[in-house]
């Protein structure tokens, strides 16, 4: 069941549709928008980029969908070690000696 509900702007002088989803249809939508959001990394151009997010958080509010953008924290100390320690598996490797002659 889809209702629409017309709601103010944010300049308030026009009035902008909303529209109201089921649950599973909101999901969907939701997955398509954050598809879309991260394309908007893949843009080579700053504007194009910021375009992809103006159509994607305009399109999340007309249809109740909250999104937070989440800035990832990357760490920049790294090691080229691989601690294998913790797996929940174990690694066996074995290497074929070729035949000395």
């Amino acid at each position: 069941m889809i209702g629409i509900n017309i709601v103010k702007g944010a300049d308030m002088k026009e009035e902008l549709p909303y529209y109201e989803l089921d649950e599973d249809t909101q999901k969907l939508l939701q997955t398509v928008l954050e598809l879309a959001l991260m394309s908007a990394n893949l843009q080579i151009d700053q504007k194009n980029s910021q375009s992809v997010m103006d159509i994607v958080f305009t399109t999340a509010h007309r249809f109740g969908i909250d999104f937070e953008v989440v800035t990832p924290q990357i760490e920049t100390a790294q090691t080229d070690v691989l601690n294998i320690d913790n797996l929940p598996f174990n690694i066996q490797v074995s290497f074929i000696q070729p035949d000395k002659e």
